[in-house]
Formats: C-alpha cells, sequence, structure tokens
C-alpha cells in the first residue's frame, strides 16, 4: 500500500485483486501457498503501467483478472511452484491489458451514448 500511496502503483488494480482474493479466501479454497509469490510478482509485473491497462475501469479488471487466474492456477494446477503461478497469472493478465482497456472504452462510450443520445 506505500506504492499506492506514493502513486507508484495503481490503487484500482490492487483493490480488484484483494476483492477477488477475499472472496477466494470466503469460499474456502486453498491459495494461501501462493499469496506471497504472488504479492511480489503482483507488485513487480501486474503493476507496471506499461503491461497493465490504462484505463480506470480497465485497472479494476486487470487487478481482479490477476487474482482470479492466481485462483485458478493454485486451486487447479496441481504440482506447480508459487512463483511458477504468479507469474503465469502475470503474463495472461499483462496480454488481456489492451482488451481490458477496451471493454472499458466500450462500456464508457455505451452509458454515455445512452446519457446524451
Amino acid at each position: 500500500m506505500i506504492g499506492a500511496f506514493f502513486g507508484v502503483i495503481s490503487l484500482r488494480s490492487s483493490l480488484g485483486a484483494l476483492v477477488v482474493l477475499a472472496i477466494a479466501l470466503a469460499a474456502d479454497l486453498n491459495v494461501g501457498a501462493a499469496l506471497p509469490a504472488a504479492g511480489i510478482v503482483f507488485a513487480l509485473l501486474v503493476t507496471d503501467p506499461v503491461a497493465s491497462a490504462s484505463t480506470r475501469f480497465g485497472r479494476w479488471l486487470n487487478g481482479a483478472l490477476y487474482a482470479a487466474l492466481v485462483t485458478l492456477f493454485a486451486t487447479g494446477w496441481e504440482g506447480a511452484a508459487p512463483a511458477q503461478i504468479a507469474v503465469s497469472a502475470a503474463l495472461l493478465t499483462s496480454l488481456a491489458a489492451p482488451l481490458l482497456d477496451e471493454i472499458a472504452i466500450m462500456l464508457w462510450t455505451a452509458r454515455r451514448r445512452k446519457r446524451h443520445g
């Protein structure tokens, strides 16, 4: 949270990831072993401004997608190391970042069209 305070890490990405991880932990999914590696990879790779979404809603989706992939890989990928789970989720999230921005822009445009005609 220090990075979000100084503006280095997107608070929206962090909150999106925390919401999904809280849901996973509340559902009693076994993601605890991957959390330390996922936190480090999140801070170093996922919040990189070049490799992450750039719109406000896209950042929420970016963090949520990363946490969802970490949860999916931690529960379904047997025999994988926590670092392997975290890095794989980060790479797939980075590949999806332009799509997340497109979704955010499409939703904003549709909302604006509905409001202004």
